[in-house]
């Protein structure tokens, strides 16, 4: 029982450790695998943070030259109010003198060379209403491509994370198999030598 137990103790000693070596490999290649997929999700994500970033910075300079479209649709349709203000308001009449009849209130007509007309003030109010409409898309397009860029940044920071962790786990399992190796090398090296 006893030559038994010497015969088949260290065959179970070995296949425990085959066995163990075999698991940690296992560990190894899964941790190895899964620490490349995040390393090209990583990528994937920094390249998307980077696209909406630009996209971003696209339109803060469309939305920089709708500003100045709006403040010169502002300016016209100032200038325009006030021209239509200055033709069309009523002329101050002098006192009338004791014992005249009452002034009759006639408005001049516009003068068409001087002032313009209602439906000009009219369409550079419309033009400055689509211009601002426009800015606001253009600000909800920067706003969105920001928020995507931060999203895609924190993706990339949450993949780098995982492919740390599964760099360390490679690391760790890496480091058992090569001590199961060694000392499976060692105990045949040694058994070997004890036969011989």
């Amino acid at each position: 029982m006893i030559d038994r137990l010497k015969f088949w103790a260290p065959f179970a000693a070995f296949i425990l450790l085959v066995l163990i070596w075999a698991g940690l490999s296992m560990r190894s290649c899964s941790a190895r695998h899964q620490d490349t997929r995040q390393m090209v999700a990583a990528d994937q994500q920094h390249a998307a943070a980077i696209t909406n970033a630009a996209q971003g910075a696209v339109h803060d300079q469309e939305a920089q030259a709708l500003q100045i479209q709006i403040a010169k649709d502002a300016a016209l349709v100032a200038s325009l109010r006030a021209q239509l203000a200055r033709v069309h308001s009523a002329p101050v009449q002098p006192a009338p003198a004791p014992g005249a009849p009452d002034p009759v209130d006639v408005a001049p007509p516009p003068d068409p060379v001087l002032g313009p007309d209602k439906d000009a003030l009219i369409a550079a109010q419309d033009q400055q209403i689509q211009d601002q409409a426009q800015q606001i898309l253009v600000l909800t397009a920067r706003g969105d491509s920001y928020k995507a860029a931060w999203e895609a940044s924190a993706q990339e920071a949450s993949s780098l994370r995982l492919a740390h962790e599964a760099a360390l786990h490679l690391a760790h399992a890496e480091r058992w198999r090569g001590r199961i190796e060694g000392l499976v090398v060692g105990l045949g090296v040694g058994y070997v030598g004890g036969k011989l």
